[in-house]
């Protein structure tokens, strides 16, 4: 369907259009049964990804989310009965807790405008929910720390954590396999071999969940939409090889060899996290106790496979 016109369709105003995330949630509301009206939220009306979405019938509005611009997030989120939310991680290495910040200015805005529901891109906290064991995953528990203040706020939510991006994995990606002197790959991980990760198509996929997540009649209020298709590192592998036609192999090394052979020189800035983050989901899995395949079928959501997202791949498979 095209965006509907109607004074009477659900208005949707959506974070990060231009963006992986943003984008998939707004091609999912486009294509729904039901009409919607689109709002888009960028730093910068004019860049081409968002006159892109002009072009489609989305009325794009400029906003930067920051401490201390609450009325002008306010301002943009005017007429939005519905607000998606997201932070780009990569955004905040430098200063962490600011992506805590933004999230609390986001849900303050939403609530000043009289958002009636708040979908937000949410992830497990990692450190709360290994009780302090794994303590140097920021990104994972500063999103947890907006779903707190979510919470607390007193607005409708939903929350929609997204699964692990496809493209971590392919050719370009930072956990990769490499290629041998002998010309087959291998991944090296400490995890072993059955640890499982969902796997996700992120531009293609999330908005469906995000789409499911706001149309499914019954949810109660602060129901989590889980993403992603459970696959393990086995299966990971043996993916990219029937994909690439080459020979992937998995290994699970020990800390010390992670740190020093596969990291190398970024094990300085990278192990802390990667460790800390690998060692959270194979004790307590990437979602923690959630029953990911219940969640899914709550919702009427059938995942694709990891060889379902492979065949659909376009580019290489493997780094070169």
């Amino acid at each position: 369907m095209v965006l509907s016109t109607s004074a009477i369709a659900k208005t949707a105003c959506i974070i990060g259009i231009t963006g992986q995330q943003g984008g998939s949630v707004a091609k999912a509301l486009i294509s729904s049964s039901k009409p919607y009206r689109l709002f888009g939220i960028t730093r910068d009306t004019s860049k081409p990804n968002a006159v892109k979405w002009a072009q489609e019938g989305v009325e794009m509005r400029e906003a930067t989310v920051r401490e201390g611009a609450e009325a002008d997030v306010a301002k943009a989120f005017a007429g939005a009965d519905i607000v998606f939310a997201v932070t780009n991680p990569n955004e905040y290495m430098n200063d962490p807790d600011r992506e805590r910040k933004e999230g609390q200015v986001m849900v303050d805005a939403a609530k000043s405008a009289g958002v009636k529901l708040f979908v937000w891109s949410s992830i497990i906290g990692i450190k709360d929910h290994s009780n302090g064991k794994y303590s140097h995953c920021p990104s994972f528990d500063n999103k947890a720390a907006v779903t707190k203040c979510l919470a607390a706020s007193g607005l409708p939510y939903r929350l929609v954590p997204c699964g692990s991006f496809k493209s971590n994995y392919l050719a370009g990606g930072h956990i990769l396999p490499f290629k041998k002197e002998d010309g087959t790959y291998v991944l090296r991980l400490p995890v072993p071999s059955n640890s499982l990760m969902p796997l996700l198509d992120t531009p293609v996929d999330y908005g469906e969940y995000v789409r499911e997540a706001i149309e499914t009649e019954g949810l109660e209020n602060g129901a989590q939409v889980v993403t992603g298709s459970l696959t393990s590192m086995q299966e990971l592998v043996d993916g990219l090889s029937k994909a690439s036609g080459k020979t992937v192999k998995y290994e699970e090394v020990d800390k010390k060899t992670y740190r020093e052979e596969v990291l190398g020189p970024h094990a300085s800035f990278m192990a802390p996290f990667l460790l800390d983050m690998f060692g959270f989901f194979a004790e307590f899995g990437y979602y923690g106790d959630v029953d990911v395949a219940a969640n899914q079928r709550a919702v009427n959501v059938t995942p694709r496979t990891w060889e379902e997202i492979l065949a659909t791949h376009e580019g290489a498979y493997l780094n070169e």
